[in-house]
């Protein structure tokens, strides 16, 4: 399906386009939307956003996906398959939702990093092509709405278009003489690590959804193989492997208990030329 040329989608430019449906899943408060998607900072997190503590709006209309498709980096006239790109709420299997993770363009640098003293913007990819000086970064998506304006008033203009509420990945690797991240030695992958605050809640907020640039897998750093807490306490002990396992692994929770992780850039050809051949490296 060519989502350049379906009616309702957002065309960004020639490369990329996303497609919403046309009724959402499901309208909450604010409140609600917080509770059920257990996402305990998201009030705060709006009012960063728009830069004020009443946002101008009290309830969400929330999708629980969204379709991106782009061409491809070999051949711009080329497009390829659309991805779905999900974001629902946690369940009884699913404790932390099913979310997905996308890489960004991140505008605004100091406001959505400088956090807990913080600022993990200087770890973000910079493009020498179509988005020269924009640095990006890897967030994983929990949450798809747009904002219900109130009755006779109208949004605030930051809030008019669709936005998404993302939890933040640092990329941790080593890096070169110049300060430019390298990859990890025997897997050739970024490392990354989830970007938290000082009381180990993971660091969240809003960006707007034109601003996701694709989707991107990551991959838990497993760490050495154990079968119980008592191995991985060995482990622990153990001056020769300080990475420690956990026992407690799922394909439903790897992206939310782990600590560090891959930025997998062989999970297709075209990660792995966008990554390799139009990024600058890492800064």
């Amino acid at each position: 399906r060519n989502l350049f040329a379906t009616k309702g989608s957002i065309a960004l430019d020639s490369t990329t386009a996303l497609l919403l449906n046309v009724a959402p899943h499901q309208t909450l408060s604010i409140k609600d939307a917080a509770t059920d998607f257990k996402l305990e900072d998201l009030r705060q997190a709006l009012s960063q956003f728009g830069r004020a503590e009443d946002v101008g709006f009290d309830k969400l209309k929330i999708w629980h996906k969204f379709r991106i498709q782009l061409s491809s980096v070999h051949r711009r006239d080329i497009l390829m398959p659309a991805e779905t790109v999900q974001a629902f709420p946690p369940t009884p299997l699913a404790p932390y939702g099913t979310c997905d993770t996308v890489m960004i363009k991140d505008h605004d640098m100091d406001q959505s990093t400088a956090i807990d003293g913080e600022c993990s913007v200087h770890d973000a990819l910079k493009q020498t092509n179509s988005y020269s000086n924009e640095a990006f970064r890897v967030v994983q998506v929990h949450l798809v709405f747009q904002a219900v304006p109130r009755v006779k008033e109208s949004l605030p203009r930051v809030f008019e278009g669709p936005l998404a509420y993302v939890q933040y990945f640092k990329f941790a690797g080593q890096r070169d003489m110049n300060g430019v991240l390298m990859e990890e030695r025997d897997v050739d992958m970024y490392l990354l690590k989830q970007h938290r605050r000082a009381n180990g809640k993971a660091v969240g907020g809003i960006v707007s959804l034109v601003d996701v640039a694709r989707p991107v897998e990551i991959v838990p750093v497993f760490g050495q193989v154990c079968h119980s807490f008592d191995d991985c306490n060995l482990l622990a002990a153990n001056a020769f492997d300080q990475q420690k396992c956990n026992p407690n692994f799922t394909s439903e929770n790897s992206l939310d208990i782990g600590d560090k992780y891959y930025l997998n850039n062989f999970s297709d050809n075209e990660i792995y030329a966008t990554l390799l051949n139009e990024y600058d490296g890492l800064t």
